[in-house]
């Protein structure tokens, strides 16, 4: 995505200020944020220092984008989406292979921005006779790229009038070639009727109305001047749905959240400023008194000030003669001019800070590495499963709101299908992200010393080793459903006893086995050595009435 010409900027002057700062957030997230640095830099610094720095800008700090990539877990496993009086329904026209992926990369703005926008269209009859499945289509649009919008008259958290900003192509009228023009896609469903068009932005700002031109290139079953999107009841279709990071009552909220964005511009210019420091002034600055060195040139450096320099390798020889009385000329030093590892401690510290800012507490952070391999603030376990908490009911509206719009479109162009068109509808089951190994363990740890001391029960210790269970209710009827499966393990192994001759006594004495080699290997969090596995085997074979298998068999 390239960003449009200084020409082609919002009317108002407060979308205008949105349109700017949401582009910085899009930009840093993206990465490219450079020249955005580079401003900071000379905004920040003596001209002479700045003109030198921003030669060689850093961008490897980057909390505003590293915190909420590490926060953005709720579509890693996708979620499960569907009717809530229907979970069976065929869901395939709008739950597509690239519905929750584009989330994922929504989820990101959602959190870094505070909004993001999503773009539904339907495929033409034509492009369907080509191949082209009959789903619904998704378009994560970056929230700067809508230069003007209104609420909906009736539900002012989602869009009503839209100007979305982005590259098309038209055909030349002169050349007849195409060519690409900066234009609006202009959408209102607050107005009676309903209207769409397009409009070009011209060199001189003003805007040409090019519907008829581009038109065939969006929808060629669609005449100019007429709405392109209605439901099965001919009602206007707004193919845009706003996600806000908080559920909200109005359209943007754009400015919450400008510490950590201009913080890390701050954190690249000091980082910046961190490596030319120990780059050049991490040793100690070698002085010549009464001495005159030969070979000295002048150099501009960033066309602002002029430096003598003598470039200089290990082969150098240095030739200098004595400016005063002979005898008088000598060599001294200064002290090295910063201390890089304490220089990278504060850096670091300042990061820490900046994630507070994003909603994570001290608690949750995990410092890791060492000053000297750089700066790295890691969000735990824990803190990213309360995020993805916190953010959650944000998620569920704007995924409701997505299903349900996609719902309207697709039952308006396939017969007989009939999906939720009302949010609520829809019913959507997000998967928390799992504990790993270590935290399992500990967890497992503490729960047995808490049994052990008699402070805890059975049904606190599974709530506490299965935190999806959140009632005792919940925690009893899964302790009711692990009973049910051993009891049916129980009747399977008393089939087979009857079946292959062995007696009860063996089959409980080899289950045992099995039971208590598997359960030594959980609770030390490893996987199963070679002995055990054989341990197993001959186990299982007991069980079964076969013989022990043989190394070929193990192989």
């Amino acid at each position: 995505m390239t960003a449009p010409p200084p020409s082609v900027k919002p009317k108002d002057e407060e979308d205008e200020a949105r349109v700017h700062e949401q582009g910085l957030r899009w930009r840093i997230l993206k990465g490219r944020h450079r020249p955005d640095v580079e401003e900071s830099i000379q905004a920040t610094m003596a001209a002479e220092v700045a003109s030198d720095l921003v030669w060689n800008v850093d961008l490897s700090a980057n909390p505003l984008k590293s915190i909420f990539t590490q926060l953005n877990t709720a579509y890693i496993d996708p979620p499960e989406a569907h009717p809530a009086e229907e979970q069976d329904a065929d869901v395939s026209a709008v739950v597509t292979p690239y519905l929750w992926p584009l989330m994922k990369i929504r989820a990101l703005y959602q959190m870094g921005i505070r909004e993001a926008v999503v773009r539904l269209d339907w495929p033409t009859a034509a492009a369907i006779k080509e191949g082209e499945p009959a789903e619904a289509q998704y378009r994560v649009v970056p929230p700067h790229c809508i230069h003007a919008a209104r609420p909906h008259r009736r539900r002012p958290d989602q869009f009503g009038y839209v100007e979305e900003v982005r590259e098309r192509t038209i055909t030349d009228p002169a050349s007849g070639e195409p060519v690409k023009v900066w234009a609006y896609d202009v959408w209102d469903i607050n107005s009676e009727p309903a209207s769409f068009r397009i409009e070009m932005v011209g060199s001189d700002g003003e805007r040409k109305d090019i519907t008829a031109q581009a038109l065939g290139l969006l929808d060629s079953e669609t005449e100019a001047g007429t709405y392109p999107y209605l439901d099965s009841d001919n009602r206007p279709i707004m193919p845009y749905v706003l996600a806000h990071a908080e559920v909200q009552s109005h359209l943007w909220d754009w400015s919450e959240g400008t510490e950590i964005v201009d913080g890390t511009l701050k954190m690249a210019s000091g980082v910046t400023w961190w490596w030319d420091g120990f780059h050049s002034s991490s040793n100690p600055q070698r002085v010549g008194i009464d001495l005159v060195f030969g070979g000295a040139r002048t150099e501009t450096i960033g066309k602002i000030s002029s430096t003598e320099v003598i470039p200089t390798t290990h082969k150098t020889i240095l030739q200098a003669s004595s400016s005063g009385p002979p005898g008088t000329g000598k060599i001294a030093h200064f002290p090295p001019g910063m201390d890089p590892k304490s220089g990278l401690e504060s850096l670091r510290s300042y990061e820490e800070r900046l994630a507070m800012f994003a909603g994570i507490s001290p608690a949750d952070m995990q410092t890791t590495g060492s000053a000297q391999s750089g700066i790295a603030i890691q969000v735990s376990r824990d803190g990213q499963r309360a995020a993805q908490k916190r953010y959650e009911p944000a998620y569920r509206m704007a995924d409701q709101w997505i299903l349900a719009t996609a719902s309207r479109m697709a039952n308006a162009h396939i017969p007989g299908l009939s999906l939720p068109e009302d949010p609520r509808g829809w019913s959507i089951d997000y998967r928390m992200l799992g504990e790993s190994i270590t935290e399992r363990k500990t967890k497992a740890e503490t729960v047995a010393l808490e049994q052990s001391n008699g402070t805890i029960g059975l049904v606190a210790s599974v709530r506490k080793m299965n935190p999806a269970l959140e009632s005792d209710e919940e925690a009893i009827r899964y302790l009711e459903g692990q009973a049910q499966v051993d009891a049916e393990a129980q009747a399977r192994l008393a089939q087979i006893q009857g079946e292959t001759g062995p007696d009860t006594d063996s089959i409980g004495a080899e289950a045992a086995t099995i039971y208590g080699v598997i359960e030594a290997a959980v609770a030390q969090a490893r996987p199963l050595t070679p002995d055990e596995m054989n341990d197993l085997l001959e186990s299982a074979a007991e069980i079964a009435g076969l013989s022990a298998p043989t190394q070929q068999d193990e192989d």
